[in-house]
């Protein structure tokens, strides 16, 4: 006898959701033709129909945007010549060149005139910001931290890229300076822990705990030594202080009738022995340019080689030119020629030109004062001018001409 089994209710079919709407093309220009794609509504299941999803589950009161039609009317227009991608070198923006402040510097790339103590002081400022102490020397520092002191530099002062090298020395040299006075204070205390304890003002934790540990290494202590006996051999240094030999030059200049100055002229300037001061060598050197430029007024005016100070104080080395202000060397000098030649032209051009133009406005002057002056005079009436020419007529009859 068969077993009939009882007939199960077919399947019902699963509900499947509708598909996604496409996003927007991420590329304008391009055509998307994207389309909200709806499946055929499955029947019903078991229990019941599915909600409906998120995006559209009740109706919106305003029309949604057309992003793929506005995404095809995006238009990129060009960046402009102050845009540059930043890379990481720099901390700011592109500023506005109408904001920065303006420097003048000299034929040797010195930074002279109104505003260069400050610009000096900014680029010192500058380089203790980015800089840290503990780096053995200025070769030492990777390019990043130069190009972000350069970047800073350009980004409050309006410097073109020529001067980059040597607005690097002076950040150089600033930040020589900066180690040295950090140094005095570690010689103040004598162990690491009253040195952490003092900190230096304005000065980040890490970096000062960091130089302290660089400065306790044996080959520091050895620079150090080595540093304190040449300055203590050191003959000769300048007097010029903050101002610096290039400012002083360019003073010199501007005061010159012919507008330009040699270096025996600067030396003697710059180089004044202080009072009090126990140097000999200084007088004595001093004494003897003096001397060799008065038996020869035109030594001075000689090569490099063979001018006073190059016969008291020796030739100059393959490096800088002794007196002139750092960073200049024989060849800026030789190549500076012909230019410093065409400015000093230039310059006395200028003062014969303002020298007519004060001539000229002093003639108008005392011609605009006749005019004023006769026309407050009264007027000569008719009958006196009449009668004045029958006396000139009546004198001159008689006379033969």
């Amino acid at each position: 006898m068969g077993t009939s089994w009882p007939t199960s209710p077919p399947w019902a079919y699963w509900p499947q959701p509708s598909a996604w709407a496409p996003p927007p093309c991420p590329y304008p220009g391009v055509p998307w033709f994207g389309q909200h794609v709806v499946l055929p509504s499955p029947s019903q299941g078991i229990l019941g129909p599915r909600p409906p999803q998120a995006h559209l589950a009740a109706p919106f009161s305003s029309a949604p945007s057309d992003l793929a039609n506005t995404m095809q009317n995006v238009t990129l227009s060009p960046p402009g010549d102050q845009w540059y991608m930043d890379t990481g070198a720099t901390s700011h923006m592109t500023a506005n060149p109408g904001t920065k402040k303006d420097v003048m510097f000299n034929e040797y790339g010195q930074p002279v005139g109104l505003g260069s103590e400050k610009f000096s002081t900014a680029v010192g400022k500058i380089a203790k910001a980015h800089c840290p102490p503990a780096i053995k020397s200025w070769k030492n520092v990777s390019s990043t931290i130069k190009n972000t002191i350069w970047n800073n530099v350009t980004y409050e002062y309006s410097v073109p890229e020529v001067y980059r090298k040597k607005v690097l020395r002076k950040a150089n040299i600033a930040w020589k300076n900066w180690k040295s006075s950090l140094r005095k204070k570690y010689d103040k205390h004598k162990t690491d822990v009253d040195r952490k304890k003092n900190r230096p003002r304005g000065m980040k934790k890490e970096d000062w705990e960091e130089f302290i540990v660089f400065c306790s290494t044996k080959a520091d202590k050895g620079r150090r030594e080595k540093g304190r006996k040449a300055r203590g051999c050191a003959k000769r240094l300048h007097s010029s202080g903050r101002t610096g030999c290039a400012r002083i030059a360019h003073k010199m200049k501007e005061e010159s009738l012919t507008g330009d100055i040699n270096r025996t002229e600067l030396y003697l300037i710059t180089h004044v022995r202080k009072v009090g001061s126990t140097s000999m060598s200084t007088s004595e050197g001093l004494d003897q340019i003096r001397k060799l430029v008065a038996d020869d007024p035109y030594l001075g005016h000689k090569d490099l080689d063979r001018d006073a100070v190059a016969m008291v104080c020796g030739p100059d080395g393959k490096g800088y030119v002794r007196g002139m202000g750092g960073g200049v060397t024989k060849t800026e000098i030789r190549a500076s020629g012909p230019s410093r030649e065409i400015a000093r032209k230039e310059k006395k051009q200028h003062e014969v030109i303002n020298n007519e133009i004060i001539i000229l406005r002093e003639e108008v002057a005392t011609l605009k004062q006749l005019v004023q002056s006769n026309a407050t005079k009264p007027p000569q009436s008719q009958e006196f001018r009449d009668t004045s020419q029958e006396v000139n007529l009546t004198s001159l009859q008689g006379h033969v001409f």
